[in-house]
């Protein structure tokens, strides 16, 4: 994996951050999060 730069991980976090306040169950969010962490 390329590193990644502190803009780029700041993007990533804030992603996950608003798919967790925007989802009400455990299993959506983690299906999401992991979508957005696979996608090439």
């Amino acid at each position: 994996m390329d590193e990644m730069t502190d803009l780029q991980f700041k993007t990533l976090i804030n992603a996950i951050l608003q798919i967790i306040k925007d989802n009400d169950t455990k299993e959506e969010m983690i299906k999401k999060i992991e979508a957005l962490v696979n996608k090439n």
